[in-house]
Order: structure tokens, then sequence, then C-alpha cells
């Protein structure tokens, strides 16, 4: 019966400590905020972090004042549209010569740093995934 209370206080420091990561946004998320080069950083889920492969050094995602971003993703070059829905949280890119899109979530924007999970109602663990970048 003791480890009830101590799950219980593990999941409210887990909640306060995302509330607190929540609240660390500096910047309106805005197309002004978010147009510039962000390169990827590292990957985290809860309290591990990971830096990205061989294949992903280099990674990073351009989003243009125009609504058009290039990208390099896993060494590949992509470029298309961008849409930014504020109130959802959402970047949606649209890859040239492409059906479908790919939805991100922004978590976290300040000057120099994007955190974004990949909006995939397939993959319910999507969510856990933080990929963070950094503006260059």
């Amino acid at each position: 019966m003791k480890s009830t209370p101590i799950v219980f206080s593990f999941f409210i420091v887990i909640i306060s400590m995302q509330l607190s990561i929540a609240l660390a946004s500096d910047l309106d998320l805005t197309i002004q905020n978010l147009a510039k080069k962000w390169v990827l950083k590292e990957y985290r889920v809860l309290f591990y972090s990971e830096a990205p492969d061989q294949k992903e050094k280099g990674d990073y995602l351009h989003l243009q004042p125009d609504m058009t971003f290039k990208s390099i993703t896993e060494g590949e070059y992509e470029e298309g549209n961008w849409k930014l829905d504020s109130a959802k949280k959402q970047i949606i890119l649209t890859k040239k010569g492409v059906t479908g899109k790919l939805i991100f979530i922004v978590e976290e924007l300040s000057q120099d740093k994007l955190v974004m999970t990949i909006h995939d109602p397939n993959d319910s663990e999507a969510q856990y995934l933080k990929i963070h970048f950094q503006a260059n």
C-alpha cells in the first residue's frame, strides 16, 4: 500500500514538469517567429534523449515567410508548402509532388529553439517523441 502514494507523487512531478515545459515558450506562435532555418538537434522521450544518427546529421527544416519550406531529411532534399494553424499549435507540411501531409504539433518555441511532436493518428506513441530543433 505504501507504493501508491509514491506512484501518485511521481505522476504529479511528471505533470508539473510537462506544464513547466509548456509554459517555457517565450514567443507567440506566428509565421514571423517560425520562419527561419531550424537544424535538428536531438530527440527526447520523457527523460531519455538521443542525438540524430549518422544519416540525420545535417538535417534541417527551413520554413520561409512565403509559406514554402526546404528541408533535408535523412540526407534527402525536400521542398513544398507549409501552413500554420496557431489555434491547434500545428505546422502542416505538404511536399511537392506528394499527396498527403505531415502535421507537427509545436510544444515549445523560443528565439533559438523549436520543439515539436508528429501528429499521427495511426501511432499513439508519436506524441511522446519530442523533436528538438535549434535556430541556425
